[in-house]
């Protein structure tokens, strides 16, 4: 019991049942949700006692509401029915009129409005269910890994938010002193070099689009306590990309890169020549990988999974040591299908065991970047190399508007000299 209710409740020491089994719950998941809506009703229970409120005026608020539905009326507080038209209470009390007079009594209040309308019950831990609901169309697209990704990312922006303003409570009972306290909690952060600013406003910001779609999705009306809650200052993280020179002569040189499982070395060698997103790669399958057309290549498409953008949607042709990998990996990588997020730690690790990132900020996905380096250095059309990466842009869209072949030139003038083990084994 706070000692800033004792004087309150009488009741000391408050113990309250989940009702969950252990044997139905091991890992304690739902009891767990069930522990955090329990504890944010009883602080909402103290929170009434303190503020003079009938503890219990939402139950009898949703009473009254269902007991008026029973007898075919809308709920009505009396302020409003008496100000309607006489026939709609003389109506409610011939409804009560064969009721013996103990009935009688303990109706005719849910009918004539005795009680305030019942107010939303939405706490901020039923967020991320809600909105979850909410997007269950768009997320049904993605895979078991993206999904997963995307809970565990709200779950703990959401439990941080939860823990700084102090325990769990209502929507609609949020103020814009709890967000300001939040966005405080990050400055501090960052000042003192925890975070970055992105990191802290990605925290902030999915929060804050939970609260404004449940909200627009409940027609709370609630005020848009989010809107001046990004910290200023950030800055889009630069990747430093690989020397060309660097590549070709020492993460493709004979022997340095053995020491990763085949499939992992095989999805590097394909993202060193092709610039393709990691996960693109691990995501291809037979039905994408075509060896056997005029002009090898890759389909880059939603199956099982969603892409960043539309135009990530596209045909890449295979040369140089991607087309020697994919000879020999022709039904793709199922180790890293759906664990792009294992791939790249395997991968990370491995760089940074052995001084692979000379520079700071380099990392796996720097591969990409020295991809666009090298098509500037032999095209300067930049729609294709916007087509080739993948990227989004502001233009209209009317199609890539390059032919497999012309995308074959490009990439066969500036494809390196494969390694002894890009088929994928090693000798």
């Amino acid at each position: 019991m706070p000692s800033r209710y004792a004087a309150l409740d009488k009741r000391g020491i408050v113990r309250v049942t989940t009702g969950i089994r252990i044997c139905d719950d091991p890992r304690a998941v739902t009891a767990q949700r069930e522990v955090r809506r329990l504890d944010a009703d009883l602080e909402r229970y103290w929170r009434d006692l303190a503020a003079g409120r009938d503890p219990d005026g939402l139950k009898k608020s949703q009473w009254a509401v269902e007991t008026a539905g029973r007898y075919g009326f809308p709920y009505i507080e009396l302020a409003e029915l008496n100000i309607g038209p006489l026939i709609d209470l003389v109506k409610r009390l011939l409804a009560v009129e064969p009721l013996v007079p103990e009935q009688r009594e303990k109706v005719l209040p849910a009918l004539w409005g005795h009680h305030p309308k019942p107010v939303d019950g939405t706490l901020l831990s039923d967020m991320t269910n809600l909105y979850e609901a909410i997007h269950a169309t768009s997320l049904m697209r993605k895979s078991e890994e993206q999904r997963h990704k995307w809970r565990v990312q709200r779950d703990r922006a959401l439990s941080m938010f939860i823990e700084i303003i102090g325990g769990d409570r209502r929507l609609i009972d949020l103020t814009a002193d709890d967000v300001d306290k939040v966005r405080d909690y990050w400055k501090k952060r960052i000042l003192d070099g925890e975070v970055a600013v992105n990191t802290a406003n990605k925290n902030i910001g999915r929060v804050a689009a939970m609260f404004r779609e449940i909200g627009e999705e409940k027609k709370l009306k609630l005020e848009d306590l989010f809107a001046r809650s990004q910290i200023k200052g950030g800055e889009d993280k630069k990747r430093v990309p690989f020397e060309v020179d660097y590549v070709q002569n020492v993460l493709l040189a004979d022997g340095v890169m053995d020491g990763l499982n085949d499939e992992a070395r095989a999805i590097f060698y394909v993202v060193a020549e092709l610039g393709m997103r990691p996960s693109e790669v691990a995501g291809l399958r037979r039905s994408t990988i075509l060896l056997d057309h005029e002009v090898p290549h890759v389909n880059i498409a939603e199956e099982g999974r969603t892409l960043k953008n539309k135009n990530s949607r596209r045909t890449i042709p295979l040369v140089g040591v991607a087309l020697e990998v994919m000879k020999h990996f022709p039904d793709g990588f199922p180790r890293y299908r759906n664990r792009t997020a294992c791939l790249s730690t395997t991968v990370s690790k491995y760089l940074r065991d052995n001084g692979l990132c000379p520079k700071g900020g380099q990392s796996f996905y720097s591969l990409r970047h020295t991809f666009k380096d090298r098509l500037r250095a032999v095209d300067w059309d930049e729609e294709l190399r916007d087509v080739l990466m993948g990227h989004a842009t502001d233009k209209e869209d009317y199609g890539d508007g390059h032919s497999l072949k012309r995308k074959q030139e490009v990439l066969q003038r500036m494809a390196f000299k494969p390694p002894y083990d890009a088929g994928g084994e090693r000798r």
